[in-house]
Formats: structure tokens, sequence, C-alpha cells
């Protein structure tokens, strides 16, 4: 329940904002809600990006970036959201070293997918491997974070 609840706090923002990725090819943010609670109970990262590049098969050069970077900001505001709940609930020691990971989850994550991206040397996929990179390590790090705090209540 937790993660339907931010799916529909990421993309609904998005959408009341007039959101459009890249100036281009809007990402449907009920779609994206909607995909972000069916997938909720099986934890599948990147199957909404997924069916988001679907919708248009024929501009899936265009599309990829902006549906891989919207289930990216998904999982991101779900990280920061779980973090500010663990920030409640954990003693102040367990607490110190979690903000530690954290404070060193973006620059592990930043570092590997710029190493995926530069296996794409002057190539046009450089930037949909950072993008997917990006979405998958975040989402596992939103996970991590949702289980610790389950694990808590």
């Amino acid at each position: 329940m937790r993660l339907r609840q931010r799916a529909q706090h990421v993309f609904g923002a998005l959408a009341l904002s007039g959101w459009s990725a890249l100036g281009c090819c809007p990402v449907a943010a009920e779609a994206m809600t909607a995909c972000a609670a069916e997938q909720e109970a099986r934890g599948s990262i990147g199957a909404c990006a997924a069916a988001c590049i679907a919708e248009d098969p024929g501009a899936i050069a265009l599309r990829a970036g902006p549906c891989l970077a919207a289930e990216a900001d998904f999982w991101a505001q779900a990280a920061s959201s779980a973090m500010a709940d663990l920030q409640r609930v954990l003693d102040s020691e367990t607490l110190a070293l979690v903000e530690q990971g954290a404070a060193a989850f973006e620059g592990y994550r930043d570092a590997i997918c710029a190493a995926e991206s530069a296996a794409w040397p002057g190539m046009t996929g450089a930037g949909e491997a950072w993008a997917e990179c990006r979405m998958q390590v975040t989402a596992q790090h939103a996970l991590r974070l949702e289980s610790w705090l389950e694990a808590l209540e």
C-alpha cells in the first residue's frame, strides 16, 4: 500500500505540472500510477517503464529515456519517503549508520551508472543505459529501505 500511495503522489504531481520529459513524449501519469500500484505486490522493477515504452513502439528511441526517468523518479521518491519514515522510528545509533549509507548511495549509483553508460561509447544507447541503470539501482535501494521499515512496523 505504501508504494501505491507514493506512486499516486509522484505521478500525480507530474501530471498536474504538465510534465513532459525532455520536452517530448509525455508520460501518462495515470498509466504510470496504475502500473506502479499493480507492480507493488510483485516488486517488478522496470515493468512500468516497459509498459510506457510499449505505448508507442515506433517511437522507442524517443520514449525510452522519458519512461525510464519517470519510473526512476518514482523509486527515488519512494526511497526518500521511506528514509523519512525510518528517521522517525530508528534509534540514533542505527539511524546514523543508515544515513551514512544513504549519503554514499548517490555517489555509488552515479559511478556505477556512468560506467554502464561508458560501455556504449559514441552510441545512441548510452543515455538509455544510464537511465535504466539509475532506475534499477534506485529501485533496489528504495525496496531495501522499505523492507527495513516494514520489519520495524
